[in-house]
């Protein structure tokens, strides 16, 4: 027997119509049920959904509710300071445990706000010369890359285009040069990527210097 809690009326009609007719319920769409409060729920909600559009490029479609994983993703990377996208357990125990105070809720999305604005908006991963094919392993380095490194941070990359247009060119050549098939099982995939991405910057930074 499973329990759903703190679900609107429409997600209850929709897990009735995906009970009778055998369709299984998605990530996204049982992110809300973990939160034992409807108001930190209903506020969990509405912080993502007004985020959608910024994350549409890589989210996809509304309806399947990934950018509440996107989001709860780079919530608990963040929070932990972890450049390891969790697993279904860990995400849905962080929620479940560590985000059920308003206050602590309230503190991290007041958090990554201007981040996830900055990194999924025009001046890095919106913009029009960014695939969005790139693997998550990708994207979501480049997300911590954003809020964790002293240089390539939101104000930086907001007020220098410079630096804007250096990162994604940054980003782009990582991209022509990565191998998936390689890279898939490979420990500390994340790691490397990051360490790649942040050098290849460096070195166009260094070589306007020296030019």
């Amino acid at each position: 027997m499973v329990r759903y809690t703190n679900l609107s009326y429409q997600d209850q009609i929709d897990i009735f119509h995906r009970m009778q007719n055998g369709v299984a319920m998605r990530s996204g769409e049982l992110l809300a049920s973990l939160f034992m409060n409807q108001k930190i729920s209903n506020y969990f909600d509405s912080f993502c959904n007004d985020k959608f559009k910024v994350l549409e490029k890589f989210a996809k479609n509304i309806k399947s509710k990934r950018h509440k994983v996107i989001i709860a993703n780079i919530m608990f990377m963040i929070q932990n300071n972890n450049l390891k996208i969790p697993t279904k357990l860990q995400r849905c125990n962080f929620l479940r445990n560590d985000l059920n105070k308003m206050n602590l809720l309230k503190k991290l999305t007041d958090d990554i706000f201007y981040l996830i604005d900055t990194a999924f908006g025009q001046h890095v991963l919106g913009h029009r010369s960014i695939s969005n094919k790139m693997t998550q392993n990708i994207y979501y380095t480049i997300v911590f890359i954003i809020g964790t490194h002293a240089k390539i941070n939101c104000d930086n990359l907001n007020k220098s285009n410079t630096i804007s247009t250096k990162f994604r060119s940054a980003i782009r050549k990582f991209c022509r040069q990565y191998d998936k098939s390689k890279n898939k099982k490979a420990l500390n995939v994340m790691e490397k990527i990051k360490t790649t991405i942040i050098k290849n910057y460096t070195n166009m930074i260094d070589d306007d210097l020296s030019g």
